[in-house]
């Protein structure tokens, strides 16, 4: 049992740690989407802010990816460990009265 809630500690840790990250991402997007769409400044002040746009879309892109391949990565790592855990709760379970 206490491996189980160590275990679900950790995981809850990992994944409010990708809700913030994500949360982040959605922000610097929409940031740069706000930056892109706006029509103030000249049109090389404009032709620079796209510039920016780019710049900073091709990175979030590869924290995306990134993200991503990690996120994909943990699943696999959950796949065994879940049923192990449904095995020993259930385990533990017997054993109360």
């Amino acid at each position: 049992m206490r491996v189980g809630d160590e275990l679900e500690k950790r995981w809850n840790a990992t994944f409010k740690d990708f809700e913030t990250r994500g949360n982040d991402l959605q922000k610097q997007v929409d940031a740069i989407k706000q930056n892109v769409e706006s029509h103030s400044g000249n049109k090389l002040e404009r032709l620079d802010a796209y510039r920016t746009a780019a710049t900073e879309s091709s990175r979030l892109l590869k924290e995306i990816k990134q993200l991503k391949w990690t996120s994909i990565h943990i699943r696999k790592r959950l796949r065994p460990i879940s049923p192990a855990l449904q095995q020993a709760k259930e385990h533990d379970s017997d054993k109360d009265p």
